[in-house]
């Protein structure tokens, strides 16, 4: 009887809804940010209504209390100014935005995942730049969900309308920037806990991160040995975003050293060579450079096998010009499933998500 009891509880919990982060005791913000949306970047590799999912993108953010800017505004600034790319942004272009538009900062997010294919699965990830003279990446998060992630009993749970599970994502993606906004100082560094197995296989430290201080780091453009297109862009988002929640470094703007790689001319083909790094450190100014290479990454359409991801990492030092850190890393979505899929992971997004997350904590620990 007990035993038919105990079951019943763990089914029941598989209907429930995905758990959300805590929702926190509103708190008025120090000031209410006038937000650009720029237009989604498309990592996923296949074609995506881009121009929809930033209109409910826009309006989600708007349900929770959000300011934005007019998108038709931003549209002209980014004609007038040519801007193509919409991944990141430099530091003109963030002083221009500031000056014209009055925006406080600018909403730059990626579309990793777009499968409308049942189950249907999609990922994004987030990040809030101030604009101005010193662009700086405020708040970043990420989310990844599929229709089958709690089905439930009797698959109650399942979510079948792509339209449907796309808008609970980006929901859930302007929930979590509206809280930072609120209370910022206590969203800095939250992370939750994730299993010991997401963390690397292998890794080598010899970083001594000092006491008091936030040294600069940049992510460089990781090496993409796998049949997936743009896995090595959505590896260095997913680092980035761990780095900056961390607070242990202050990171670099992604487009910012776009834009130096692409002054200096500084092409990579098989990851980055000594004379670049000599080169990128000191012209950015910064401590440390992270690096690296994606082996696998694999996200798999309709409800068979489970994703996989392998990469490996290292971070060089600017002052030693030495490698302080190495490591490899490799999971699939059922690693340590062994009930019923209780605590699989569906989408490599999310599964990345855990892997860096685990990866940065080993990472600044003192």
């Amino acid at each position: 009887m007990n035993s038919l009891a105990l079951l019943f509880l763990i089914l029941l919990a598989g209907c429930a809804a995905p758990r959300l982060p805590l929702q926190l005791e509103a708190v008025a913000p120090e000031k209410e940010w006038r937000i650009a949306v720029f237009p989604l970047e498309n990592l996923s590799g296949v074609p995506a209504p881009l121009k929809q999912i930033r209109t409910d993108l826009e309006k989600e953010m708007l349900t929770v209390g959000l300011r934005i800017v007019d998108a038709g505004e931003v549209d002209r600034f980014m004609a007038k100014h040519w801007i193509r790319y919409s991944g990141g942004i430099d530091t003109t272009d963030a002083q221009a935005l500031w000056t014209e538009t009055g925006a406080d900062a600018v909403l730059i997010t990626n579309l990793e995942l777009y499968d409308e294919t049942y189950p249907p699965k999609f990922a994004y990830i987030s990040r809030l730049v101030t604009t101005g003279p010193a662009p700086e990446i405020l708040w970043m998060d990420s989310v990844g969900l599929t229709g089958n992630d709690s089905p439930g009993i009797l698959g109650l749970g399942l979510i079948e309308d792509p339209g449907k599970l796309r808008m609970k994502a980006l929901g859930i993606l302007s929930s979590s920037l509206e809280r930072f906004l609120a209370d910022p100082a206590n969203r800095k560094g939250a992370h939750g806990t994730v299993a010991d197995r997401y963390g690397p296989r292998f890794h080598f430290k010899s970083l001594a991160l000092p006491q008091g201080e936030r040294p600069t780091i940049a992510v460089v453009p990781f090496f993409n040995e796998s049949t997936r297109k743009h896995a090595g862009e959505i590896a260095v988002l997913h680092f980035v975003r761990e780095l900056v929640r961390t607070g242990a470094f202050s990171v670099m703007e992604p487009g910012i050293l776009r834009e130096k790689m692409l002054n200096m001319r500084i092409i990579m083909q098989n990851g980055i060579s000594i004379p670049y790094v000599d080169l990128l450190v000191n012209a950015l100014g910064i401590d440390y450079l992270l690096t690296g290479k994606v082996f696998e990454y694999q996200d798999v359409s309709g409800g068979g096998d489970s994703p996989k991801v392998d990469f490996s990492a290292q971070v060089i030092e600017k002052a030693t010009r030495k490698v302080v850190w190495t490591s490899s890393s490799w999971n699939r979505g059922d690693d340590g499933v062994y009930f019923y899929d209780w605590g699989r992971v569906n989408t490599a997004s999310a599964l990345t998500g855990l892997m860096t997350r685990t990866l940065v904590r080993e990472l600044t620990a003192r």
